[in-house]
């Protein structure tokens, strides 16, 4: 069940931190899976890109 809330009401649920998280979740939900992607020509960082190539031979990726 998902029971929806203003930011007001979000914020006094989780005072300190519930309007940040509450305007993050209404950029989500404006932005869906676009929120999660650079900006045109920026090189998003994966966990590979962390990664020895002694470390990379060694994980099993499903």
């Amino acid at each position: 069940m998902v029971v929806k809330v203003s930011l007001e009401s979000y914020n006094k649920l989780w005072p300190g931190w519930g309007k940040e998280m509450g305007l993050m979740m209404d950029l989500w939900g404006v932005l869906k899976d676009r929120s999660w992607a650079g900006l045109p020509g920026d090189h998003v960082q994966d966990t590979d890109d962390f990664l020895s190539v002694d470390d990379k031979k060694s994980i099993v990726k499903t």
